[in-house]
């Protein structure tokens, strides 16, 4: 009997909320995309959107961010005075975000446009 095969497994949530594994990879997501633009949250989205919700979900909103944060610069170009209250407000909604995601938390970044649904 030929054994079928088999497709991989659903991502769980425990009652205890996500793992220190997850909460790790979904703090890299935010801080990656401050220190590579959207490569790092990319890499991570992909690998492990099938096996994690939470790293899904935060890998999605920094993707977002990062997407939108670069549009703020491209308009920033045209007002050079911008470039400086985009960057501030950068820094501190990625700080935000790390934390809560090392606390274990959603977070959802203001003024983000979700283009990744």
């Amino acid at each position: 009997m030929a054994a079928e095969p088999t497709s991989p497994s659903p991502p769980t949530v425990t009652a205890a909320g996500p793992t220190a594994d997850e909460r790790t990879l979904a703090l890299w997501c935010h801080v990656g995309g401050f220190l590579t633009w959207f490569v790092l949250p990319l890499v991570l989205w992909l690998v492990k959107r099938d096996q994690s919700r939470f790293v899904e979900a935060h890998g999605r909103e920094a993707l977002n961010f990062q997407i939108a944060v670069t549009i703020y610069y491209l308009a920033g170009c045209l007002l050079i005075v911008m470039w400086i209250p985009v960057m501030i407000y950068e820094i501190v909604v990625v700080i935000k975000a790390a934390q809560a995601a090392h606390r274990g938390e959603m977070y959802h970044y203001p003024f983000n446009i979700h283009f990744i649904k």
